[in-house]
């Protein structure tokens, strides 16, 4: 299968990429791939749903993976890896409407995504478990792009303006008062925002210096943009260091495209040497010597997650390379990493019910 271009990868519609990617795979795709829809998947018990996937070399490794499954025919839907004990399970799946774009909260209790069950992309959040499902946005406008503050009372989201493919900015979502703030006004496209673990710089994704996506970043105490990541080729999806003084990022042309790291103290760029292919989704993970990422993979092109370990914290140096999770049915694409583990957030859980039924009982009984 040809491989998407990081144009249609870095179309901001969601409905143009799954047009283009369903019109590839739908003529290429392998004969022996698992033929299912998503009506038959969303019916699948725990076991069968496993099956689905493959877990690769998780030794080292804690916590929950959020990700998004992309069938061939557009539908998407969110599932997690738990990395303790090497299960997958779904999170959050419709048969009429796609979830994706998963991205926990910094305790790891809640999660943002994005839903087109409403008729256009919107903003909700869930519970780690998949319930408790909300909409944080109900704007006419479609949304997409949530990433939560490092304090984790704000939702970053990207609002389009203009009509579908036109204007895109940042906006921010309170969580406690549900007041939304625009914190940028740019012409063009601005996306994929991500805050800094210090609440101080905005990066993003812009397209107001075509040719090519740039990366920006935007000073909240200054006001002052500045954009250190552009050029002929695309650069694109940067995501910060739990220091905040690193950003990892995706770059290159058509097929070719791998991740770098820019260095904010001294605007130097590390090219990480993840092997050739099409490798987007780069994510520092709680230490940042390890780095998440999706590539494309096997006959049918789809993307799967891997890992890459730096060897004494050093960037610089050759990654051990650890493939985490494939499909052959599904691409697997935007992950988001939490250091939550499941025992942890089912004890505060079940506490939880029971101080509400104890709290229950007590008024039934005044």
């Amino acid at each position: 299968m040809a491989p998407l271009t990081p144009l249609a990868i870095l179309a901001e519609d969601k409905q143009q990429l799954s047009q283009a990617s369903s019109a590839i795979n739908s003529t290429n795709q392998s004969a022996s791939q698992p033929q299912l829809k998503a009506v038959e998947i969303v019916k699948l018990d725990s076991e069968r749903l496993s099956e689905l996937f493959q877990i690769g070399e998780t030794n080292g490794l804690s916590g929950l993976l959020a990700f998004t499954a992309e069938l061939n025919d557009g539908w998407s839907g969110i599932f997690v890896l738990d990395l303790d004990d090497r299960k997958v399970r779904s999170l959050i799946i419709q048969e009429q409407a796609n979830n994706f774009y998963p991205t926990w909260a910094p305790d790891g209790k809640q999660l943002a995504f994005v839903s087109n069950r409403n008729g256009h992309n919107q903003i909700f959040t869930a519970s780690w478990f998949g319930g408790n499902q909300k909409s944080a946005t109900q704007s006419k406008a479609p949304e997409d792009h949530p990433s939560w503050s490092a304090d984790g009372k704000n939702i970053l989201f990207v609002s389009e303006s203009g009509g579908r493919g036109r204007d895109a900015n940042v906006k921010q979502f309170e969580i406690v008062s549900g007041k939304i703030i625009q914190l940028t006004s740019f012409k063009g496209r601005n996306s994929t925002p991500r805050l800094s673990p210090n609440n101080q710089i905005i990066s993003y994704t812009t397209n107001r210096f075509w040719p090519g996506w740039d990366v920006c970043l935007l000073d909240l105490n200054t006001r002052l943009e500045n954009c250190p990541l552009g050029g002929i080729k695309t650069y694109c999806r940067a995501s910060w260091s739990t220091n905040s003084r690193l950003l990892v990022f995706s770059y290159g042309l058509l097929d070719d495209v791998s991740l770098g790291i820019y260095q904010l103290d001294t605007s130097k760029i590390i090219n990480l040497n993840l092997g050739s292919g099409t490798i987007y989704d780069g994510i520092f993970m709680n230490q940042d010597h390890r780095i998440l990422f999706s590539k494309a993979v096997n006959k049918s092109e789809n993307f799967a997650l891997f890992v890459a370990e730096f060897p004494k914290q050093d960037l610089t140096t050759m990654p051990i390379i650890k493939q985490l999770i494939s499909s052959e049915l599904f691409s697997l694409r935007y992950p988001s990493y939490t250091s939550a583990k499941t025992i942890d957030l089912e004890g505060e859980r079940a506490r939880a019910l029971q101080q509400n039924s104890q709290s229950t009982i007590t008024n039934n009984t005044r």
